[in-house]
């Protein structure tokens, strides 16, 4: 599966042209995910990893945002209509996130990137269990935990992915000994850019499974069913709270029956 570094702005433009045609879908086509150091609104955004997921396509982009900078978000496509700031904002393209919060604290405090149109596969899979269980204790799960349990990977392809973020979490996690600086080289390692592209590649499963659970309601278009719209508003007020003062930690859902926050420092 092809992974593209995108560090230089005409990477960037290279990447909005391939792109654009994936901003009319109903449901997701681009997953994104961050990495960074201590990433928050003030712990630096170094990477942004993103994944198309089409019937005709499948590719990862790692924006190096450490060496864009602005550039990452302010770069126009070759036709001059779109950037990366422009796709991230709007509420008519679908984009998912697993755990959106921290990812949307370091958007937007740090690169006034406001997202928009975000569908939060977190919340999805929290909704999925409470009406497939007829309710929930409200607790979160993780991403690793979803991928193990709701996937659908033999267990060697999990054990494959399990191994891929190990290697990749001792390099850069600083109680395994490793160093945040891994995200800010120049040339970064093939064991980050595994880490880092495998995580949103397992994204567009989990969305499909949670989806075909809640009944393929979620979207962003969607205003009738329960599950869908809650999940759809919930996730619009994570990164809403993004743009306030910072939280207290909480891993428990966001509905009012679970008595739950938003936010959790945990990833």
């Amino acid at each position: 599966m092809a992974t593209t570094v995108v560090n230089t702005a005409f990477l960037v433009r290279k990447m909005l042209d391939e792109i654009s045609c994936l901003q009319s879908s109903l449901t997701p086509s681009l997953f994104l995910d961050a990495d960074g150091r201590s990433l928050c609104r003030t712990g630096p955004l170094a990477i942004l990893e993103l994944h198309c997921n089409t019937p005709a396509q499948s590719r990862t982009y790692l924006i190096h945002v450490h060496f864009l900078e602005d550039r990452a978000f302010s770069t126009l496509s070759t036709n001059g209509l779109y950037t990366l700031k422009t796709i991230l904002e709007d509420p008519a393209t679908p984009k998912a996130f697993f755990d959106v919060r921290m990812d949307a604290d370091a958007l937007y405090n740090q690169f006034g990137i406001a997202l928009a149109g975000v569908i939060d596969v977190q919340l999805m899979e929290l909704s999925a269990r409470a009406k497939i269980d007829g309710g929930s204790d409200g607790w979160l799960h993780s991403f690793a935990r979803c991928l193990k349990y709701d996937s659908g990977l033999a267990a060697g392809e999990v054990e494959r992915f399990e191994s891929t973020r190990s290697r990749g979490k001792a390099l850069w996690d600083p109680d395994l000994g490793g160093s945040y600086d891994v995200f800010e080289v120049g040339s970064l390692s093939s064991e980050i850019i595994e880490y880092c592209g495998a995580n949103v590649r397992a994204l567009p499963r989990l969305f499909r499974l949670y989806n075909s659970r809640l009944d393929e309601k979620v979207r962003l278009t969607e205003r009738d069913d329960y599950h869908a719209c809650r999940i759809i508003e919930a996730s619009r007020n994570r990164v809403v709270m993004a743009q306030g003062p910072p939280r207290a930690a909480s891993s428990k859902g966001p509905w009012d029956d679970w008595n739950g926050g938003y936010w959790t420092m945990e990833r």
